[in-house]
């Protein structure tokens, strides 16, 4: 910021994964890039990678809840959920007005609270299918140190993100759509564990915002992600505390263009 000051020229930045770990300072540097007049772009691998089947919510949908599931750490791999998520949620009917408030459950609080949501139960169910898993484990056996981050969005969509770490591995969604039935699901597909394809979206897109200087989608799903993992680290760390999160009134339109990978999956990994 100091050589775009100093130099009155700004050239446009991506930003890996989450803005920072405290919402205060990502709300800077978002504030700073709409100062200084320069494309901004960040976010995770997750959106742009290819999705098992392939599925894109039709801008307006009427999304009513959502679950998602991942595995690995709580904050690193955590983040990368929730941009699954919102990559879904954006798109529903009025747009994105933010989050209004968040909870972190763990250990046997995540299946209490499961038990009492039948909704969560059933979307879960949905976006297991998806999963890369063991067969024969067990869901509530087989989860080492579960957790799961709830959120409530300010214009009443639910949401459920599940940590099962040593259950299923990957990125899953589903979701209920106004009008159907049976839930829509698919798996974020990532390329692992030797080759990383998947990054091949992600650097498309960074490489347009240098040559065009403009981001293909808009830099305000990842400040709102941040806030959300910001809120939900505080929740954890005391103890389940249900946060409500005013400052995460984020609004914004996502683009109608579908952006996900669509291209040939790399041949399987050899040795």
């Amino acid at each position: 910021m100091a050589v775009f000051e100093g130099s009155g020229r700004s050239v446009p930045v991506f930003n890996d994964k989450h803005l920072s770990c405290d919402w205060e300072k990502a709300k800077w540097m978002y504030d700073a890039s709409r100062r200084l007049g320069f494309p901004l772009l960040a976010g995770s691998s997750v959106p742009v990678a290819w999705r098992r089947p392939e599925l894109e919510l039709p801008p307006g949908a009427r999304l009513r809840r959502a679950v998602c599931t991942f595995s690995g750490g709580k904050e690193t791999y955590g983040f990368h959920a929730l941009e699954g998520l919102q990559c879904m949620a954006e798109r529903r009917a009025g747009g994105e007005t933010g989050v209004a408030r968040v909870q972190c459950l763990d250990g046997a609080r995540v299946w209490q609270w499961t038990d009492a949501n039948p909704w969560a139960q059933r979307l879960l169910a949905a976006a297991l299918e998806r999963s890369d898993r063991s067969e024969g484990g067990s869901l509530r056996d087989d989860a080492a140190e579960p957790s799961v981050f709830l959120v409530t969005y300010r214009d009443g969509l639910e949401a459920a993100v599940y940590r099962l770490k040593g259950y299923a591995r990957g990125f899953t969604f589903a979701g209920d759509l106004e009008g159907r039935n049976d839930p829509v699901s698919t798996r974020f597909w990532l390329q692992g564990p030797r080759y990383h394809a998947h990054f091949a979206g992600l650097t498309h897109y960074i490489e347009e915002l240098m040559l065009t200087g403009k981001a293909a989608y808009p830099v305000e799903r990842t400040l709102l992600t941040t806030g959300v993992l910001a809120a939900i680290m505080d929740s954890a760390y005391q103890r389940g505390a249900v946060l409500d999160t005013p400052q995460l009134a984020v609004r914004y339109q996502a683009v109608a263009a579908s952006l996900y990978n669509r291209g040939p999956v790399p041949a399987p990994e050899v040795p």
